[in-house]
């Protein structure tokens, strides 16, 4: 039990390993607001003051020492989780990854700890099969596992992952967390395992955009200017796409049949990219009950 209490505060607190040096704290949502931050808002004596992202502080004791400890991070190469804790490992001159690397370096300085990155390159399934063994033969060298969903999501259900709600140090209501997606991915509305937001850089760069040409919208006439006032009406939808995307096309080849030789209206690069479209249109694939059971919509 000793041993678990230690891995436990190391993976606790290692999880600052955000881009802006940031972390959580206590949790204290019981009795003041979640954002600590000293932003002051002069112009509204009525409205609460807003805390910026890069105002919030965490609330980790000074002293907080591990006493020089390794804590393990387990990381699948093929999708470039290592990126999301430890930038390309050391300094290469890029902006996002040097401050990824050396955010890591600060963060085993200032608890006094060793962070050691492993990764493997692997499909998802072997990568899942590599993490499910070493926790079932209680090697405790990775405390922290950078995972995708496809690999590892049964793994709570299975009670290999260990629960954070109740821990000493994280605070979910802080803005580096995304606390209602941890919720979503929870089996009993209760029990936290999975941890999302500043810690996983995939989160963003997993992220969705639609573009659009430019010169075939003048070739058809249509304006640029409405297609931006639209969306900023709030009135982009998936008819408004499928209407315009239908008088874009064109027979170019000829042929009388929709073909690869022909102008689209839209084109997406893979099956995968659809989910975008409907996430970003509200669309749900799963709710979950009063029990955190997931129910399928």
């Amino acid at each position: 039990m000793k041993k678990m209490k230690r891995i436990t505060a190391a993976l606790l607190a290692s999880l600052m390993l955000a881009p802006a040096l940031t972390c959580c704290g206590e949790d204290t949502s019981a009795d003041q607001p979640a954002d600590t931050g000293t932003a002051a808002d002069t112009t509204a004596e009525t409205e609460p003051a807003e805390t910026l992202r890069a105002d919030a502080k965490d609330s980790l004791p000074a002293d907080l020492n591990l006493g020089g400890k390794t804590v393990g991070i387990f990381a699948n190469a093929g999708v470039r989780r290592k990126v999301d804790v430890d930038g390309a490992g050391e300094e290469i001159g890029d902006v996002v990854y040097d401050a990824v690397y050396n955010s890591t370096r600060s963060v085993g300085d200032r608890l006094n700890a060793v962070i050691e990155v492993t990764e493997m390159a692997a499909t998802y399934k072997d990568y899942g099969t590599a993490v499910e063994a070493n926790i079932l033969a209680g090697d405790d060298f990775w405390q922290i596992i950078s995972v995708s969903s496809n690999a590892c999501i049964g793994f709570a259900r299975n009670h290999l992952f260990q629960s954070l709600q109740d821990n000493t140090y994280l605070d979910f209501d802080q803005p580096w967390w995304w606390k209602d997606a941890m919720m979503e991915l929870t089996t009993d509305n209760k029990n936290i395992k999975y941890l999302i937001g500043d810690i996983g850089l995939s989160s963003y760069y997993y992220s969705g955009a639609m573009f659009f040409n430019k010169a075939l919208l003048e070739d058809n006439n249509e304006s640029e200017q409405e297609l931006y006032k639209t969306v900023l009406d709030r009135k982009w939808t998936i008819d408004k796409l499928n209407e315009m995307t239908a008088r874009m096309y064109r027979d170019l080849d000829g042929n009388g049949s929709v073909s690869e030789g022909d102008i689209w209206g839209m084109y997406l690069d893979t099956y995968e990219y659809l989910k975008f479209m409907g996430y970003g249109t509200g669309v749900k694939r799963y709710y979950s009950d009063d029990n955190g059971y997931p129910v399928m919509e």
